[in-house]
């Protein structure tokens, strides 16, 4: 590569600091790069003019690796991975002189050549970055609401008091929880599996209901009468006729003319 690689520039309206973090938001989600990379751009930028991003710039740090080291607290080795890191993924452009030696020239604040860092492939990538940010925010909402949904079916299986159907359900998902489950496509599986299992379950005919016992006896015979133990026996004469007056006089005076 050209020591004088430079670059389209930024839209209007963005500086350095908001490609910075437009970086930072997907750098590792978006493309994989080390927490290293991430703060060695960062030492990039800060190393930079707002002037290098205008259009037809060269954006280039040229400070020795060992500097960088010292700065961020690591070995130059770490720098060095870090920097094949950023070259492979096809955000820098690592063009050092004789020996790896790094140079540059800065004239009335302007770039004029450097052989170290280029961050031509940083800026031109922004709208390639903007692009990512907004399809990570989808997918986050769509986790989010995946999360959501799987829990709603897991408090359904718990209402079910069906033991079978909760050994099912930690089969699918045996701690019960999705925070550590980030694969969009894990979720939608789980959420897939516990939905159709509880479907299934909900749309099964119901038993059929026991047939009553009956019988052909008359209904009279249904309810015997059975006294009540505690209930008072009481005890009464049989009911005598009443005697004719008559008789009973006529009775008296023959009794009399007997014993006279």
């Amino acid at each position: 590569m050209s020591t004088t690689l430079a670059h389209r520039g930024l839209p209007a309206g963005v500086g350095r600091f908001d490609l910075l973090r437009l970086f930072e938001q997907v750098a590792r989600p978006g493309f994989g790069l080390s927490s290293t990379a991430v703060a060695l751009v960062r030492h990039y930028v800060l190393k930079t003019m707002d002037g290098d991003y205008l259009s037809d710039r060269i954006c280039a740090v040229w400070t020795q690796a060992c500097r960088f080291a010292e700065a961020l607290g690591l070995t130059p080795r770490s720098i060095n991975s870090a920097e094949r890191e950023l070259e492979r993924a096809g955000f820098i452009v690592r063009n050092a002189g004789i020996n790896g030696e790094r140079a540059g020239d800065r004239q009335g604040g302007i770039v004029v050549w450097a052989a170290g860092i280029n961050l031509a492939p940083l800026v031109e990538r922004f709208a390639e970055m903007q692009a990512k940010a907004e399809m990570l925010e989808l997918q986050t909402r769509a986790i989010q609401q995946c999360r959501a949904e799987i829990r709603q079916l897991g408090l359904r299986i718990r209402e079910a008091c069906d033991d079978d159907l909760r050994e099912r359900a930690a089969t699918i998902l045996p701690d019960g929880r999705t925070a550590r489950i980030t694969n969009i496509d894990r979720l939608i599986a789980i959420r897939d599996a516990l939905s159709a299992m509880l479907a299934a379950i909900e749309s099964a005919p119901d038993p059929e209901p026991r047939a009553l016992k009956t019988s052909d006896a008359p209904e009279e015979n249904c309810a015997p009468n059975i006294q009540n133990q505690n209930s008072p026996r009481r005890c009464t004469a049989p009911v005598r006729e009443p005697l004719d007056c008559g008789a009973a006089c006529k009775i008296g005076s023959d009794s009399y003319s007997v014993q006279n």
